[in-house]
């Protein structure tokens, strides 16, 4: 499997406490980078894309060597104007070499060991979703699923809560033909809308055709905002500890 992490962005929500790539921030005498790519470190992965944007050299130096050896780095010119689904679609010269399932992810996304696992060993095309977080289901953020007999019907932001059942947490796994399809309809999406996210290509799938794992009280995080950053250190302390 290859695994593509997007971290590009410039944490504009952080701005206010830090004036650099929150991937550089530091818990526990380690830089966040180090703990995400720790908690995803898999046999299972043979390959990892990072795409980077902000601050990119800064963020390269820091990464631990152990991990430098599966990394291929790909840049992202352009990340003041796109979204993570633009710097997803970055990764398609790399992706076509290889005959492997995909895995992505954003680098602020941090999520326990335990249940990436479980999740990259799971059925080949899939959403991991949490069920266990309602009080989500109705705020305006995160990305909402209608689950029927473990499947997407539908997914987006502006889902209503009657027919939300799970929160995407911003992880997938798609087939490599089931990958190069969405980088087809990213590529179209992307010619009206630069800024638009993962979530957005999966829309047009055929309905009942990704498979969504779900779990309930697992560690996970978007470090968005310094209350996300708050309970991502306290996550990652338990994990470490």
């Amino acid at each position: 499997m290859i695994l593509v992490i997007c971290g590009a962005g410039r944490n504009i929500r952080l701005k206010k406490y830090i004036n650099y790539s929150k991937l550089l921030i530091k818990i526990k005498n380690e830089y966040l980078i180090n703990h995400i790519l720790n908690a995803v470190s898999s046999k299972s992965i043979k390959k990892i894309v990072l795409v980077l944007g902000y601050q990119q050299e800064k963020i390269k130096k820091v990464i631990n060597k152990r991990f430098k050896k599966k990394i291929s780095f790909v840049s992202n010119p352009i990340y003041m104007s796109t979204g993570n689904m633009y710097s997803l679609c970055l990764s398609k010269s790399i992706i076509e070499k290889h005959n492997f399932d995909v895995i992505w992810m954003n680098a602020d996304n941090f999520i326990s060991s335990k249940t990436f696992n479980k999740f990259i060993n799971s059925r080949s095309q899939n959403i991991l979703c949490d069920i266990g977080q309602k009080k989500l289901f109705s705020q305006k953020d995160p990305v909402k699923v209608s689950i029927y007999e473990n499947k997407m019907i539908d997914i987006g932001k502006k889902l209503k809560k009657s027919k939300t059942n799970g929160i995407a947490i911003g992880i997938y796994k798609l087939t490599k033909a089931g990958f190069l399809r969405y980088l087809f309809i990213a590529d179209i999406i992307f010619q009206y809308f630069q800024k638009a996210g993962f979530f957005e290509p999966l829309k047009y799938f055929e309905k009942k055709k990704l498979n969504v794992f779900k779990g309930k009280n697992f560690i996970w995080t978007d470090i968005d905002n310094l209350k996300d950053l708050r309970k991502s250190k306290k996550l990652i302390l338990k994990t470490i500890i």
